[in-house]
């Protein structure tokens, strides 16, 4: 080709040359000149000097970005590309979390192995790996500040997002303990409401009664559930018997009284031979007695949604019956339509004209309702001595 040379020109120191000089492009020599125009040096010099082919990778530092790489799998994906200027990508990662982990794995695979590439298209490498014709480029452009300030505002939102985790957290378990403590306090408000007492269960008596309609073919038949206990029950009756399928004649017992029958309906292939069986699974509930009251229990009957009971005391005083009938009330009061309280000095098998006083619960009665009265010498409502209500 002569003296006309195509001379290789970099933008950075190389062995002692000029940056001012050397232009980053291809010069040419003249055919004639003996000495480069450019660099002072001899033709054959520069032609020999310029023979090994310089390099140059990113100026980005690699563990930097590695370890903003890794910040993706916190949920903060991206930052690595912003860090190197590649922003449209870089903002996909942040809003796709690193695309969906997938981006950051391939990115740390390819800074590891040195072959990730910054927004200019140079390769990031560590500082072992670069060899004498390696050179970083240092010029501090404008999309670099760019990308500074952009990791720095993702840093800030991480470590806003960290934050916020935390706070969201310790709400949660704030709230999850709060949950435990009132189901735990329920709980024991149950446990203390509904406190059991060590009744034997052959108190609930079970009568079965034939009847004489048959339906689809099956015999009807009545079930007598009676509470002779103390307490009141809370169970399951279960009657069975030849002829008398699994699931049917199942009966739930909310909360029978003490004294209460309950009469329930059941049907089979049933006949006066039939051998029926009962199973109770079921406990006493502890109701609640005002020890410094002195009365006694006498007499107690009642059915699904009736009670009466017979009380005995000494002290006939409107404040003392006004209390015992405080206590019915709260024991009773909402469990059951009718009650009826009756105040008598008579402990062996009074009746109801053995009736002093009063206290009944009767809805559909307005005269009586909610009131205790005295009875007159004929038996019929002399006085109202209290108003008494739950509420």
């Amino acid at each position: 080709m002569g003296q006309l040379q195509n001379h290789i020109i970099y933008t950075y120191n190389l062995k002692g040359w000029d940056a001012d000089v050397l232009r980053g492009m291809w010069e040419k020599i003249p055919d004639d000149s003996k000495i480069c125009p450019y660099c002072g040096k001899m033709v054959s010099e520069a032609k020999s000097e310029n023979a090994i082919k310089q390099y140059y990778v990113s100026d980005k530092n690699r563990i930097v970005a590695i370890l903003l790489a890794m910040l993706g799998f916190m949920g903060i994906g991206g930052l690595q590309r912003i860090y190197v200027a590649k922003y449209a990508t870089g903002a996909l990662y942040m809003i796709t979390g690193g695309f969906f982990f997938v981006g950051t794995i391939w990115d740390l695979y390819k800074l590891l192995t040195e072959t990730f590439k910054d927004g200019d298209g140079y390769p990031l490498y560590s500082d072992s790996s670069m060899k004498s014709n390696y050179h970083r480029r240092t010029v501090k452009s404008a999309s670099t500040k760019k990308a500074m300030i952009a990791v720095f505002f993702g840093l800030l939102m991480l470590m806003g997002g960290l934050s916020g985790v935390s706070v969201s957290h310790q709400k949660a378990e704030q709230a999850k303990q709060e949950v435990v403590q009132e189901k735990n306090n329920i709980k024991k408000e149950e446990k203390k409401k509904d406190e059991t007492v060590d009744e034997n269960l052959s108190k609930i008596k079970i009568e079965v009664q034939l009847d004489d309609i048959y339906i689809e073919g099956k015999r009807r038949f009545f079930v007598d559930i009676t509470n002779t206990s103390d307490y009141p029950f809370k169970g399951i009756v279960h009657i069975g018997g030849k002829g008398i399928s699994v699931l049917d004649c199942i009966y739930d017992l909310k909360r029978l009284q003490p004294g209460q029958t309950q009469r329930c309906v059941g049907t089979g292939n049933v006949s006066e031979a039939t051998k029926f069986r009962q199973t109770i699974q079921g406990k006493f509930l502890k109701i609640t007695k005002n020890q410094n009251l002195n009365y006694k229990v006498v007499k107690q009957y009642g059915g699904t949604g009736m009670l009466t009971y017979f009380v005995c005391t000494d002290d006939m005083s409107d404040a003392n019956l006004t209390s015992i009938s405080q206590e019915f009330c709260k024991n009773y009061g909402g469990s059951i339509h009718d009650l009826e309280v009756r105040f008598v000095k008579k402990q062996n098998d009074p009746s109801l004209d053995d009736s002093l006083a009063m206290y009944a619960i009767h809805p559909m009665n307005k005269q009586l309702n909610n009131k205790l009265v005295w009875f007159d010498d004929a038996g019929n409502v002399g006085r109202i001595i209290a108003t008494i209500s739950k509420e």
